[in-house]
């Protein structure tokens, strides 16, 4: 049966530029997701400079989402899977984290995902997310579920997935909103083709995977330099591009291998760079948040000598071995 889409979002004169997200220059750290659970937290006066996506968790989270906006002081954005529907009936009764099947057509889709291969169908769901972007007042979307072929989680070809995301970002611009894109695989396998695609489809990068050998189950193992240094080379050019990058590391021990990837970023990272790392919400600010003001910049790139990544800076100086997992930083 043929339903009938949503009406289309109503676009402010002019064709609005996204919006421009906050810079690391003064914190590092960044919340990957907050939800209604963080109420039950006491305030905190830390601040965080970035909410990639703040999501409900069913029916009448509503409330609770607007008073974390309400409580957080920082940039907040809303969250949708970038290729799937739930064959529910109203948003209330459903998760937020997806489009809801009623609205849409069954033949978009082949099971729960959206036929994004399909230049028509692609343009119908861009549509759907414009407007339920809109309904939420959102000013970033972070756009969940983007596979590139080398995880081995789709066998759809990188071009048209990044057609996909670009024909969501393309619309959101039209409506005030910017786009990060939650992207499944590991970018130093990628060819820079690959890279510049998603870096020309959306506004940022999270990767839930950073710095991460996929063929061992310890994080530390396979990262030897090269694979570190190709990694590092990809963010840098998506930097250059002016993307927000999101490292969240979902391996190891979580904290530990957060300060691992905030000490990486700081060996490439520049003055008015977005990059960040997630922490946790319940957790007490680590001091990695503050490195980019307390160490000032760089006097130079960054070294590597036997597996151990180097950068001295106007006030002090930080060294990070990944296959340790270990960081050692100087502050004067």
């Amino acid at each position: 049966m043929h339903t009938e889409a949503r009406s289309q979002p109503t676009e402010p004169e002019g064709q609005p530029d996204s919006p421009s997200l906050p810079n690391s220059d003064a914190h590092l750290a960044c919340h990957f997701q907050l939800n209604a659970d963080w109420l039950s937290y006491p305030a905190s006066d830390a601040p965080v400079a970035l909410s990639i996506s703040v999501r409900g968790r069913g029916a009448g989270d509503d409330d609770r989402l607007r008073q974390v906006k309400d409580r957080y002081n920082g940039f907040a954005g809303t969250y949708l899977s970038g290729r799937q529907a739930l064959p529910f009936a109203g948003l209330r009764s459903t998760p937020a984290e997806t489009l809801v099947r009623n609205v849409l057509p069954a033949e978009m889709f082949t099971g729960p995902n959206v036929r994004w291969d399909d230049a028509g169908w692609s343009e119908r769901f861009a549509d759907c997310v414009a407007t339920v972007c809109c309904e939420r007042g959102a000013r970033l979307l972070h756009l969940d579920e983007i596979v590139h072929p080398s995880s081995g989680g789709t066998t759809v070809a990188w071009h048209k997935t990044c057609a996909h995301v670009k024909r969501i970002t393309d619309r959101l611009h039209c409506v005030g909103c910017a786009v990060v894109a939650n992207v499944a695989g590991s970018p130093w396998i990628w060819s820079r083709a690959d890279g510049d695609r998603l870096a020309d489809a959306c506004d940022g990068v999270s990767l839930e995977a950073p710095f991460f050998a996929s063929d061992t189950s310890d994080p530390r193992f396979g990262r030897r330099p090269e694979r570190v240094r190709r990694e590092l080379a990809a963010y840098r050019r998506w930097l250059d591009a002016g993307l927000t990058i999101v490292l969240v590391p979902q391996y190891g021990e979580p904290q530990v291998e957060q300060r691992v990837c905030a000490a990486l970023l700081l060996m490439i990272r520049r003055p008015g760079d977005r990059c960040f790392v997630h922490r946790e919400f319940w957790a007490d600010c680590p001091d990695w948040d503050a490195w980019p003001a307390a160490l000032g910049d760089a006097l130079g790139p960054c070294r590597q000598d036997e597996g151990v990544w180097s950068r001295t800076f106007e006030c002090g100086s930080l060294h990070v071995e990944p296959a340790a997992s270990h960081v050692d930083v100087q502050i004067r």
